[in-house]
């Protein structure tokens, strides 16, 4: 009997008579916090039979604590009108005691909750959050605007923020990012070198005619990057190198898998000590069996992570037993992967697992579940997929872009970058003045058109209506909703915040010349600034704050355009006019970017393109170049549409053809998309 013996360790000389048939058995109780090493909180002993105390509510010990984590407040026990409930801090303490025991503290979960404090800069408060919970992808409202230091020439462009709040999992300061222009660039400096923040200076302060000509252009790259001082990346091609596999070196300056290269990193994403991670995938795949893998998680034929290959029609990500269509042909997309970490879960999203020809509007989220969680320690293997044997599986096609983040950057972040590649596009300069703000008699600060169809090389198109009808006009056209949402989304942050809607005036379709007017940030160009001296009503009511065309605009060579390759204008490039392939007709060799206007095929244009790319893309040229002289092929230019319905007819849209003239075409047909902007 425990008391005999407390009485013994009091009183070593105290002698204590007592009858052993009424002793009564006590068991010892020992009470444990809910930590990792189970704390002893208190030890007793309890007669046999009898249930435990509370010694909490006995007042034998302090409120028993456990220590946060990132996602979990803890509270001892619960409690009812501010009172503690006797015996709710313990589990199983209402059992009779039969033997030794051990009870454990019991504790309510919840979330615990941040603030997030976002910054403009510092010292000016931009939003404040408050009571956010654990995990929250939060999206930041708005777009911060700095205009201080304008009066001076001092130019600020918001760039994005400087922290991912993808997954909140503390209190956090967020800052925006400037690029900021303190001064305006030397006279004579190419548009193409100045920053977003010196383009927007020259703009604001009324300098164009100072430090640009029309026909002046800016190289974008669209698609979005993100770098964030709270997340680890990885950049393939800048942080990690592929040793061995052929660079790209005439579109992105990515990799291209030929079939026979590859090459295993050490990037472990399903290890048992791997974090979230977001991956960005910006490809172009060439295969021709079943089965080419471009990246890889898995050893042999195991399921484990994740497989991006051909699945003998598509391009596809696997995931366990699961897998799901994320391309097209061979159309140049982006794919985007969440996997939070220990997840049974991978999250995808897409925009090119359309099965059609034309861009589609909205990104796509699949969500692929398998039964059990993903460990492995294989690392990430480019180009082919590892066995214990080596490699096999070896895929054919562009890795343009590949970048990872080493944690989960929320689903407001993924689809960011799924909007569109990092596709480089050319933007032509044509002018100040050219249309008005929104709402607003003054006139925008300049206006660019692209100099190539969006896409890539043969990539998708695009069309006004799912029927040949042009009723509503412009304002009415699918090609105005996929403008101004995902292409204006695939602009990088800085152009985004810059680009301002304009006074776009189209024609209301159905043969009518009412003028209907909307506000844009992407738009098409009209028939009469492609210089069309049509004189039927409507079509020069389209048209912003001039009649005047885009001066390079007035002639059908100047205005035929490829798709994902941007073009040179006359004393920029050797244009060939005639029938005969100019290779041939000339014995010599030709240069990337040459033009040969086809006398004998409507003068349609035509743009040399190198063999070495015409076989990493699988393209066939449309007229090969003669081999003695030229290795390689021409590529013929494509329609692309206007914003102009065709006043003369109710089923047709204005477009300019493959030779550069202007034309018109069903409403419903799928031809290139050629965006401009103001800002």
């Amino acid at each position: 009997n425990q008391e005999l013996a407390n009485y013994a360790d009091a009183w070593p000389d105290l002698t204590v008579d007592y009858d052993e048939n009424n002793l009564i058995t006590q068991f010892k109780v020992t009470y444990v916090n809910a930590d990792d090493g189970h704390t002893v909180l208190y030890t007793t002993y309890v007669d046999q039979g009898e249930t435990p105390p509370d010694p909490y509510a006995l007042g034998l010990i302090q409120k028993p604590t456990l220590e946060s984590t990132e996602e979990y407040d803890f509270t001892f026990g619960t409690e009812e009108d501010g009172e503690y409930v006797n015996g709710s801090g313990w589990d199983d303490i209402a059992s009779r005691i039969i033997s030794t025991k051990t009870i454990t503290a019991v504790y309510t979960r919840t979330t615990r909750t941040y603030r997030v404090n976002v910054w403009a800069r510092v010292g000016v408060i931009y939003r404040r959050y408050t009571d956010i919970l654990y995990g929250t992808d939060l999206e930041i409202e708005g777009t911060p605007a700095w205009t201080d230091g304008e009066g001076s020439n001092i130019y600020h462009v918001f760039k994005g923020w400087d922290k991912s709040t993808g997954f909140i999992r503390g209190d956090m300061d967020v800052y925006a990012v400037w690029d900021t222009a303190s001064t305006f660039p030397a006279i004579g400096t190419d548009m193409d070198d100045m920053s977003v923040a010196e383009i927007y200076g020259i703009a604001r302060a009324g300098l164009q005619d100072t430090f640009w000509a029309e026909g002046d252009y800016k190289d974008i790259t669209l698609g979005q990057d993100f770098d964030f001082s709270n997340v680890e990346s990885i950049e393939i091609g800048k942080d990690v190198l592929l040793a061995g596999v052929p660079r790209d070196t005439f579109v992105s300056g990515g990799y291209y898998f030929d079939g026979s290269h590859a090459f295993t990193t050490d990037i472990k994403l399903f290890g048992e000590d791997s974090p979230a991670f977001t991956m960005a995938i910006d490809y172009q795949l060439n295969p021709e069996t079943s089965g080419e893998t471009i990246i890889s998680t898995h050893e042999g034929n195991t399921a484990e992570g994740f497989r991006f290959y051909f699945n003998g029609n598509a391009p596809a990500i696997q995931w366990g037993d699961q897998s799901v269509v994320v391309g097209y042909r061979k159309y140049r997309e982006m794919v985007v992967l969440r996997h939070p970490k220990g997840s049974k879960y991978l999250y995808i999203y897409t925009a090119g697992n359309n099965a059609t020809d034309r861009f589609a509007e909205n990104i796509t989220k699949t969500t692929l579940l398998r039964s059990n969680s993903t460990q492995t320690e294989e690392p990430i293997t480019f180009g082919a997929r590892r066995y214990s044997s080596g490699l096999r599986d070896y895929g054919k096609g562009t890795l343009h872009w590949c970048k990872i983040w080493l944690d989960d950057i929320g689903d407001a972040y993924a689809r960011k970058l799924a909007a569109w590649p990092r596709e480089k596009v050319r933007m032509d300069y044509w002018g100040k003045g050219k249309y008005y703000y929104a709402d607003s008699n003054v006139a925008c600060g300049a206006s660019f058109l692209c100099n190539q169809q969006l896409g890539g090389i043969q990539g998708r198109g695009g069309r006004h209506h799912s029927t040949s009808t042009n009723v509503g006009g412009w304002d009415a056209s699918d090609l105005r909703t996929l403008l101004n949402g995902r292409i204006l989304d695939a602009f990088p942050q800085e152009w985004q915040s810059v680009m301002k809607e304009v006074e776009i005036k189209a024609t209301a379709g159905n043969r009518s010349t009412e003028i209907i007017t909307n506000y844009d940030k992407v738009y098409f160009q009209s028939e009469k600034e492609m210089g069309s001296t049509s004189s039927s009503e409507g079509y020069s009511e389209e048209v912003g704050t001039s009649l005047n065309p885009i001066s390079w605009m007035t002639s059908n060579k100047q205005r035929f355009k490829f798709r994902g390759l941007a073009r040179k204008y006359e004393g920029e490039a050797t244009i060939y006019e005639a029938a005969q392939e100019p290779a041939a007709l000339y014995q010599q060799s030709m240069n990337a970017g040459d033009i040969w206007i086809r006398t004998n095929d409507s003068s349609n244009g035509y743009m040399f393109v190198p063999q070495s790319v015409l076989d990493q893309y699988g393209i066939t040229p449309n007229v090969a170049a003669d081999a003695t002289y030229a290795q390689g092929g021409w590529i013929r230019s494509e329609w692309w549409w206007l914003r102009s319905p065709d006043v003369g007819n109710a089923a047709h849209f204005r477009i300019v053809n493959a030779n550069g003239g202007l034309s018109f075409s069903y409403a419903s047909g799928v031809y290139g998309i050629v965006p401009g902007f103001s800002i």
